[in-house]
């Protein structure tokens, strides 16, 4: 995956088609409130509302992850996305929608350490792509 240019936090925003083919976007629903039940595909729009990068949902019940990675140094900063589905479908994707797929481990929530642990693995592996 080529080097991230630099990009506003809020420029690539998330939308998603519903099986019924409705959509919503970031702004006007939360993360927490996309219905996974009936999710189709998962979208990431530039700033104009363009698609950059999409995926539609495997079949069956996966969980459905996305995070927003900001990584700032001296220079630049630097935005990328992590988006998948449990157990190992996932991408982290640049701003402009280039994509690598990354190993993932989602770890229960509740647990502060193991969510720590979580945000460390993900920020090594962003270290180790330069991004």
């Amino acid at each position: 995956m080529p080097a991230l240019e630099p990009v506003s936090a809020d420029a690539v925003l998330w939308e998603v088609v519903y099986d019924d083919d409705s959509t919503a976007k970031e702004g006007t629903i939360k993360y927490a409130e996309i219905d996974r039940t009936k999710l189709k595909t998962f979208r990431l729009l530039n700033g104009n509302g363009d698609v950059i990068w999409t995926r539609d949902a495997p079949n069956g019940n996966h969980p459905f992850v996305y995070r927003r990675r900001t990584t700032m140094n001296a220079v630049q900063k630097s935005v990328a996305f992590l988006v998948g589905w449990e157990p190992n479908n996932f991408w982290l994707v640049d701003a402009d929608g280039n994509e690598e797929e990354v190993d993932f481990k989602v770890r229960p929530h509740h647990d502060y350490q193991v969510r720590q642990h979580e945000n460390e693995s993900v920020n090594a592996q962003l270290n180790r792509r330069n991004l």
